[in-house]
């Protein structure tokens, strides 16, 4: 689980206060990129998961889910709320966190 309040959060472009809110992803699935294996300063691995959930200001959306964890302890979660018949995107959010105080229980716990 991610406690998204501790986070630095970016929505739509705009730095804001992170929601009181708790979320989470499954890691069963992932790639894991060695640093320089795509260009890439950092190692890290990537996993994603999409959705359907109902979302109070955007009624029935999917909820595509982008989670990376850097080899320097940091995480970045990016998240889009998607109109499931025209796939239009209505919000785009990024989460940025440390990893430091992590619970490894087949997912993510940052408190």
């Amino acid at each position: 689980m991610i406690h998204y309040a501790i986070s630095k959060f970016v929505i739509d472009g705009k730095e804001e206060k992170a929601p009181y809110a708790i979320g989470s992803i499954d890691l069963s699935k992932f790639e894991y990129f060695a640093k320089g294996s795509v260009w890439n300063d950092k190692a890290f691995i990537s996993c994603s998961e999409t959705v359907l959930i109902s979302h109070p200001r955007c009624s029935c959306v999917l909820n595509y889910m982008k989670l990376r964890i850097y080899d320097n302890d940091n995480l970045e979660l990016f998240t889009q709320y998607i109109d499931p018949k025209i796939y239009d995107v209505k919000i785009d959010e990024t989460f940025f966190a440390s990893i430091n105080n992590v619970v490894m229980t087949g997912r993510f716990s940052c408190i």
